[in-house]
């Protein structure tokens, strides 16, 4: 078990200080019910983020076929990348 507000961050949703928005608009919630504050001690399994459950704390594996035009670098000067087809967080 671990801190809400670690376990949000740690998935690259937002930072622990912003957790605290997210449990005062009460986007945030354990077992159904509104989170209760930022050091509650969850597991990811029982929190969910505007009623979707959270990424699988460890890591996701994608697979992605790349579409032409694009490249597999991080190096902006290479090109567009296929990292710009991802979700912000995923890229954190």
């Amino acid at each position: 078990m671990r801190r809400l507000d670690q376990l949000i961050a740690s998935l690259g949703y937002c930072s622990r200080s912003e957790v605290r928005d997210l449990i005062a608009d009460e986007r945030l919630t354990v077992h159904g019910e509104p989170a209760e504050g930022p050091n509650q001690k969850v597991t990811a399994a029982e929190v969910r983020l505007d009623d979707a459950p959270l990424d699988h704390p460890d890591g996701l594996l994608l697979v992605l076929h790349k579409p032409l035009g694009l490249v597999c670098s991080h190096d902006g000067r290479e090109g567009p990348s296929i990292y710009t087809l991802l979700p912000d967080r995923w890229r954190r």
